[in-house]
């Protein structure tokens, strides 16, 4: 479980480095956590897991956007489309709907 933990912060961090050029060590407990947690969905209708991925991931972002993102200091998403608080918005989530679960599917079976 801790090496899941530490690939899924390091890929998350490294995909918001990608999109952003930068990110925060916060957002590596958000990826971190997102994949324990989203790797349990594994084996679900593939809809309900890429919903349940998808609202596991938004959830733990705006827990963390509010603790760790209060100033917008970060992120901000308050001009984003859908967005709650200016921390999560509805385009990212359905980022994560498409995105997450074949990434965690595939590295799932990489760290058996």
């Amino acid at each position: 479980m801790i090496t899941r933990f530490v690939v899924g912060g390091l890929i998350y961090i490294g995909i918001e480095v990608m999109y952003d050029n930068t990110s925060d060590r916060a957002m590596g407990l958000v990826g971190g956590l997102s994949f324990v947690i989203c790797s349990s969905f594994i084996g679900l209708p593939y809809v309900l897991m890429c919903l349940l991925m998808a609202s596991t991931i938004t959830a733990l972002e705006l827990m963390a956007g509010l603790i760790f993102n209060a100033d917008y200091g970060i992120w901000d998403y308050r001009k984003m489309p859908f967005n709650i608080k200016g921390q999560v918005c509805l385009p990212f989530f359905l980022v994560w709907a498409v995105l997450m679960p074949p990434v965690i599917v595939w590295l799932d079976k990489l760290l058996r």
